[in-house]
């Protein structure tokens, strides 16, 4: 039996650093039909729906569902919109919780979204940032805060 089936993974921004002046973006572009589609906004001080318009409410957000498939490789597109330069430092802090199919906690793990490890190749000239690969699972734990991510999935070994 497969360890990750009925796995649902959800995700919460817990908070950003050298964001000052600027405004991200976080969508889940894993399957671009999923209806209402995970899509959020933010500045230094909170988060907001990408389409809501109702303001940012502080950090950190409730936990959002991620498009199914929920467990596996998640594409994900990060963009940064102000001083292009003041971008290329800027971090999105996330927490993804995974729960099995009996509802219990399995894995919490921490991902940082940054310009620099994503793969601006679809030519984005609007803003910093491209796509950035995760990997969530309800089987083990794979990251600690503040330590690379030996797990990260992609379609190449470098995830660029």
């Amino acid at each position: 039996m497969d360890p990750n089936a009925g796995c649902q993974c959800y995700m919460s921004f817990t908070g950003t650093a050298n964001m000052d002046g600027l405004v991200w973006t976080l969508e889940d572009a894993t399957d671009p039909y999923v209806i209402p589609p995970f899509a959020f906004t933010g500045v230094t001080s909170g988060w907001d729906e990408q389409f809501n318009g109702g303001g940012y409410e502080p950090y950190p957000s409730p936990y959002f569902p991620l498009a199914p498939p929920d467990a596996g490789c998640h594409k994900f597109l990060f963009l940064v919109y102000g001083d292009e330069a003041l971008a290329d430092n800027a971090i999105l802090y996330t927490s993804v919780r995974c729960y099995d199919q009996n509802g219990d906690l399995a894995t919490e793990v921490f991902f940082p979204f940054t310009v620099e490890e994503t793969d601006n190749s679809g030519g984005f000239g609007l803003a910093p940032g491209g796509y950035v690969w995760r990997l969530t699972s309800c089987t083990y734990l794979y990251q600690t805060p503040g330590e690379p991510d030996p797990h990260d999935c992609g379609p190449s070994a470098n995830n660029k």
